[in-house]
Parts: structure tokens; C-alpha cells; sequence
């Protein structure tokens, strides 16, 4: 669960996007620098895919 409380324009949730789907039409996505996305999990204790 994510609680936001307070946000700005620039704000963004990301997680490791939608691989496997370009025949479908549907880009990758997901977070720019995937590394930092797996460490902060990690610091947080979320799922590595979160």
C-alpha cells in the first residue's frame, strides 16, 4: 500500500514496467535507473518488484 501525502507536479510512482509486451503495442517503461530502484527496495524492505 502507498499512502501519498503530499505531492508536486514532477512526482512520479515507478516500478519495473511491462517487459515482453512491444507486440502488443505497449513500451517498456517502467524506471529509468533500474539499479537505484532495486537498492531503495531493498532499503525499504518492499518486493524487489515494487
Amino acid at each position: 500500500m502507498i499512502e501519498i501525502l503530499t505531492t508536486g507536479l514532477p512526482n512520479t510512482v515507478q516500478d519495473l514496467g511491462r517487459p515482453g509486451h512491444l507486440a502488443l503495442g505497449v513500451s517498456h517503461g517502467g524506471a529509468m535507473d533500474r539499479q537505484a530502484l532495486a537498492i531503495a527496495n531493498l532499503m525499504l524492505g518492499n518486493d524487489p518488484s515494487a
